[in-house]
């Protein structure tokens, strides 16, 4: 779907390395004393590092590898054609493109394909909302109203749409596990309690956020309220209130396309590549929104001047802040007054000055050979500018001054936290990273599995999340559904402009953060709500975990549940105190831990205890996990805790994995008792291949070679037993 052009001349390119590596290995490797056993391994080392894995970021000057000069014409003429393309520093200002604005109650948006003529020659391929050709409108929501919208996919792919910092159900929240199907439309709606601060949405589709993000796929959305509304602010969108999208991209050349990478080589604020604006001389309002899916950007004005926050990413602050730079990472937003009274006809540049980044910040990685090819880019540790103002003569009904206070606002109290959870980042074992992140993090020592709750979270409970990174990179983490206060950070003191409600925090390297929440209002013991790092690409590569938030408790306590596998059932037994009104347990039953089922109902009786018998479950493999949905007479009810024990195993043997092509041998122990079912579907669920096979085999070939580079999963099942198991296709 994305540059094709490109990726059939790569293939191309990479098919000829292959042909002529035997007869072009000496003139390949030119070095004073090596061997031909250390010069083949130095060629096999530089092709499956740069050829596969980052072929798109080599330039003839990084051919020096490792002591090894590569000199082959093949070789050198292949990087310098992949070579990223950046503007020259004189190509001309173009104006900041404003995105119109949507208001109101009911919102259509549309994704799409579509092209932009960001440079001469070739148009872009970009991916828009609306009619745009790149981002999407701003939709403006006010507080207590009720939101509907409607979400068509009129992209070639999957996607999802995510109401990103807004409090809502989480059926309505656009993750994962909300998929927008090609060709169909997404419904939601919820009622907005979000204070007026500034929110995005974008798509969360696991493991494509960053690809659908990179090519354009954001937009802003401003909640006002009465407290707001009643502050003398600017407010006049586009004029004294300007919204600032910060992105970075790197373009191929010739051909003018956008690359898939972490970072770009050219910076990019509303989609508009060298941007400049005219700004009032008086006090103007810039919402700041960092939507790059990796960098982080340290904010400051080419004069120098003190700018004041005065909101971070869920509301407003209680007094505006002054700083002369302010480091926001990615996900984050904040809101800002710059006084440019009495300035007419001078001009400033923001900027990013990011050879200031700690060494653990995204962005601070230098441009040259001490970084990984994969993350050098022309903008590594430098300062650069985002935006050139202009400043005009002001407007009638300017405001001037910046005002001394805001609002009050009204803190979680950590006293009242009910539980503290702690979140470990760590670096990966690396041969379990995805080839497009060699080096990747993950939390707690897992990757992501949509089929795993990693919390239960009881509504209305206040908890205390500990976040601890001994990963040596920063992450900005980001937490569906709630707000958050920072309750402390072991690297300093909390900043004035961090003591507000925030849904993303940078946890730098080495440090840990201590925040508090409230999970009000909204409770499902079905969809999760996510959390994650904010680099878009640690996210992909499995940074993620989920929580469900389930109903508060009722009166009723229930102690000791425990279930116990004896023969070929299940035996359930638990305590209960104070029943008063309940009336039923349904013992409810699950194979993932996600989805459960009813097994069976005890009526309340008064008693002390209960049991309850789920028989012939020996028939089911793997893990079994159970839990309680307690109910009482008004139709309230509330879940336990989730118990589970563990069952026999089906083992299935994939060979070779990763497989180039050809057939994937498959061994099964022990063989299926019935006939059984083989069906592989690709990461975002697609089936690409079924077949069936005789009970009692164990093993057995299937043909992979029509399926393209990508993680696959296989199902094996006999209508009893269901075993899943993942391999990747990569062909070189």
């Amino acid at each position: 779907m994305l540059k094709t052009n490109t990726i059939v001349l790569k293939i191309l390119y990479i098919a000829l390395l292959a042909s002529v590596v035997s007869l072009t290995l000496f003139n390949a490797i030119s070095t004073s004393s090596v061997t031909a056993e250390e010069a083949s391994q130095k060629l096999l080392e530089y092709k499956l590092k740069y050829a596969v894995a980052c072929g798109t970021r080599n330039q003839a000057a990084y051919l020096n590898f490792s002591g090894f000069v590569l000199t082959s014409p093949f070789l050198t003429a292949w990087a310098t054609y992949y070579s990223p393309f950046t503007p020259p520093v004189d190509l001309p200002y173009n104006t900041l493109w404003i995105p119109d604005t949507l208001s109101g109650t009911t919102f259509d948006l549309r994704m799409h394909d579509t092209t932009k003529q960001f440079l001469s020659g070739n148009l872009t391929r970009t991916m828009a909302f609306n009619n745009n050709s790149l981002l999407g409108p701003t939709l403006i929501f006010k507080k207590g109203t009720t939101v509907q919208m409607h979400v068509k996919n009129d992209l070639a792919d999957t996607s999802t749409v995510h109401w990103h910092g807004i409090h809502l159900p989480a059926v309505m929240d656009g993750g994962p596990h909300q998929p927008i199907l090609p060709g169909t439309t997404w419904n939601p709606t919820w009622v907005v309690k979000n204070n007026a601060a500034t929110y995005w949405y974008h798509p969360h589709l696991h493991m494509k956020t960053a690809e659908q993000m990179i090519m354009g796929l954001a937009g802003m959305i401003i909640v006002r309220d009465d407290e707001e509304a009643a502050l003398d602010l600017p407010r006049t969108y586009g004029v004294d209130d300007i919204p600032l999208i910060l992105q970075d991209k790197v373009f191929t050349s010739p051909d003018n396309q956008i690359q898939i990478e972490d970072y770009g080589d050219t910076m990019m604020c509303n989609g508009t590549l060298k941007a400049q604006y005219n700004v009032p001389a008086q006090v103007v309002r810039f919402r700041v929104l960092n939507a790059a899916t990796d960098r982080s950007y340290n904010l400051g004005f080419s004069d120098n001047r003190d700018f004041s926050v005065i909101a971070s990413d869920a509301g407003l602050l209680d007094n505006p802040v002054p700083v002369g730079r302010y480091m926001i990472s990615a996900g984050e937003r904040i809101e800002i007054l710059v006084d440019f009274s009495g300035q007419e006809t001078n001009n400033v540049a923001l900027k990013a000055f990011n050879s200031f980044l700690g060494s653990d910040l995204p962005g601070s990685e230098p441009n040259n050979e001490t970084t990984m090819d994969y993350l050098r880019n022309k903008l590594g540790n430098k300062d650069f500018e985002i935006l050139k103002l202009n400043i005009v003569a002001k407007n009638a009904n300017a405001v001037t001054a910046i005002p001394a206070s805001l609002v009050h606002n009204v803190l979680l109290d950590k006293e009242t936290s009910s539980i503290t959870r702690t979140i470990q980042m760590t670096q990966a074992n690396p041969a379990l990273c995805p080839e497009s992140q060699p080096r990747c993090s993950w939390f707690n020592g897992k990757f992501f599995d949509i089929n795993r709750i990693d919390y239960e979270v009881q509504k209305d409970e206040t908890e205390v999340w500990e976040l601890i990174n001994t990963s040596g990179t920063a992450h900005p983490f980001h937490i569906h559904d709630v707000s958050f206060n920072i309750i402390s950070k072991s690297n300093g003191i909390l900043a004035d402009y961090e003591k507000g409600w925030k849904d993303v925090v940078m946890v730098r390297g080495g440090s840990s953060v201590r925040f508090i929440a409230k999970f009000e209002d909204y409770s499902d013991a079905e969809h999760p709500y996510m959390y994650h790092c904010h680099i878009a690409f640690h996210e992909d590569a499995g940074m993620m975990g989920q929580f469900l938030v389930l109903p508060g408790a009722l009166p009723v306590t229930v102690t000791n549940f425990n279930a116990v596998l004896s023969g070929k059932n299940t035996i359930l037994s638990w305590n209960t105190a104070n029943e008063l009104n309940t009336k039923t347990y349904s013992i409810e039953r699950s194979t993932n831990g996600v989805h459960f089922n009813s097994a069976g109902i005890v009526n309340a009786a008064g008693k002390a205890s209960y049991s309850f018998t789920d028989r012939d479950v020996t028939s089911l493999t793997g893990n079994l996990y159970y839990r309680l949905k307690i109910a009482d007479a008004d139709g309230k009810f509330v879940y336990s805790k989730t118990v589970n024990i563990k069952l026999s195993e089906i083992s299935i043997s994939l060979f070779p994995n990763p497989i180039a092509s050809g057939d994937l041998n498959v061994s099964i122990s022990p063989a299926m008792e019935n006939m059984a079912q083989l069906k592989v579907v690709d990461s975002k669920g697609k089936n690409v291949i079924t077949k069936t096979f005789a009970a009692g085999i164990q093993s057995f070939k299937v043909d992979v070679s029509t399926l393209s580079n990508g993680m696959y999963f296989l199902i094996i099942s006999d209508g009893k037993k269901v075993k899943k198991q993942k391999f990747e296709v990569l062909r070189k």
